[in-house]
C-alpha cells in the first residue's frame, strides 16, 4: 500500500512497509495521546468555568439581619 502511494514498483516488500509504518507512526503516538489529554482537560475546565460563571453571576441575597 505504501509503495502504491509512493508510486514505487510492486514487489514483496511488506516487511519494509511495516518497518516504515512503525517508524512513521511511533513518534506521533505520544503527541496524539497528549493532544487527547489536552482536549479532555479543556472540556473539564470548560465545565468548571461554566459552573464558576453561574455561581458568580447568581444574585446575591439581601442580608436579613
Amino acid at each position: 500500500m505504501l509503495s502504491e502511494l509512493l508510486g514505487e514498483k510492486q514487489g514483496d516488500n511488506s516487511d519494509d512497509e511495516a518497518a516504515a509504518g512503525a517508524r512513521v507512526t511511533a513518534p506521533w503516538q505520544p503527541v496524539l495521546e497528549q493532544t487527547r489529554a489536552l482536549y479532555r482537560l479543556g472540556a473539564q475546565l470548560g465545565v468548571v468555568g461554566e459552573q464558576r460563571r453561574q455561581v458568580l453571576s447568581a444574585p446575591v441575597p439581601e442580608p436579613t439581619w
